[in-house]
């Protein structure tokens, strides 16, 4: 999955590989592959206010899975989320 994220915020903004899930319609969730063999590779950092940062997350899920949302949770103690529902 090629993810972008922007800071249109006016502070710096840790981003981490880690704040990403998948889940598919029965609600399983899945964790990203340590190992991710598509370059360039999302990482870890602080992005500051203006800035982008891209890259690849692989996550390996059953054959035929649907109805799968990528979950964008930067931190854990706030409630915050992005939600973004995949096509199939």
């Amino acid at each position: 999955m090629d993810v972008l994220i922007e800071n249109h915020g006016s502070q710096p903004k840790d981003y981490n590989v880690f704040d990403f899930t998948l889940q598919d319609k029965e609600g399983y969730t899945y964790e990203q592959t340590i190992d991710c063999s598509i370059e360039p590779e999302l990482d870890s950092g602080t992005l500051q206010p203006g800035r982008k940062v891209r890259g690849n997350i692989v996550f390996e899920i059953p054959k035929g899975d649907s109805g799968l949302e990528l979950i964008y949770q930067p931190d854990w103690f706030n409630s915050g989320q992005v939600i973004v529902r995949l096509t199939d």
